[in-house]
């Protein structure tokens, strides 16, 4: 059991630290409906200066299934990725990842008025660690990157996936604009590494 954990990357600090990431994700959607009100992504909030809702409509979620899915999310990008790159190097992704998602609802779709959830994020850490284990991992690297690019072809052209349930009006192009934002901070951070 203990080399499994240490498979996945789920063993000692490790473990501690995704079982925290995942016990912050679940309570913060216990009380979905004041969280999505003070705290969704929001066109209009946002018009009248509520600039916190670029972060925190991130961490909030419809409800605790949906947050659950996030969770699930968070723990395989965590078993995949998560020794690809330092502390610092992935809040540049997250941060990135979310800076992307925001653009791209704000400036390409102002019909969204509203958004929640993590989903786009993980597109952006998932996209991140392809890049950044290429060298080393490349077999498995390949596997997601076509598994991830022919998700996002799907949502494009089809809509959510058949198995993913009902959509709770996802926003799906936040998909699309978190991966983007995942390859423009990995590409910036592999070059960086590069030329330091």
């Amino acid at each position: 059991m203990t080399q499994l954990l240490k498979s996945l990357n789920c063993d000692g600090r490790n473990g501690l630290s995704l079982l925290a990431g995942a016990a912050f994700v679940m309570l913060l959607a216990v009380p979905a409906g004041y969280m999505r009100e003070h705290f969704a992504y929001a066109r209009g909030p946002l018009q009248h200066g509520e600039a916190w809702r670029l972060v925190t409509g991130h961490l909030v979620h419809l409800d605790l299934s949906h947050a659950l899915l996030n969770v699930v999310g968070l723990a395989l990008v965590w078993a995949l990725y998560r020794g690809a790159w330092r502390l610092g190097e992935w809040s540049v992704v997250l941060v990135t990842g979310m800076l992307a998602i925001d653009a791209g609802l704000w400036w390409l779709q102002p019909q969204v008025q509203w958004y929640v959830g993590a989903s786009g994020v993980l597109h952006a850490l998932i996209a991140a660690g392809v890049i950044a284990q290429w060298n080393t991992e490349r077999g498995i690297c390949i596997v997601v990157a076509v598994l991830l690019g022919a998700k996002l072809l799907w949502e494009a052209w089809h809509g959510a996936l058949p198995f993913a349930g009902e959509s709770h009006d996802v926003v799906l192009s936040a998909h699309r604009y978190g991966a983007a934002g995942g390859i423009l901070a990995a590409t910036a951070l592999t070059l960086r590494r590069k030329w330091l």
